[in-house]
């Protein structure tokens, strides 16, 4: 394509078209990283915050504990007794 222009400041012209455009490209390069890191980093940052989220252990009451000692000592008086074919 350059070897078909013959005037120098035409040839000039050309490479400085090519330069910009090529900086153009090189710019929203650039923009588009940026974007995608800030994208990035917000993720992470969600991320960071749910894993410090700590779910606490429900402590059983006392009658819960109770009523759940009675009814695996039912049931495990009801396998002891019967026996199986």
């Amino acid at each position: 394509m350059l070897s078909r222009v013959k005037d120098e400041d035409t040839i000039e012209e050309v490479c400085k078209q090519i330069i910009n455009h090529w900086k153009e490209c090189c710019n929203r390069l650039a923009a588009r990283q940026n974007t995608d890191d800030a994208e990035v980093q917000a993720i992470a940052s969600m991320i960071e915050k749910q894993a410090q989220i700590i779910v606490k252990q429900k402590e059983p009451s006392e009658s819960s504990k109770k009523r759940k000692e009675a009814l695996l000592a039912q049931y495990a008086n009801v396998t002891d007794e019967e026996e199986y074919p």
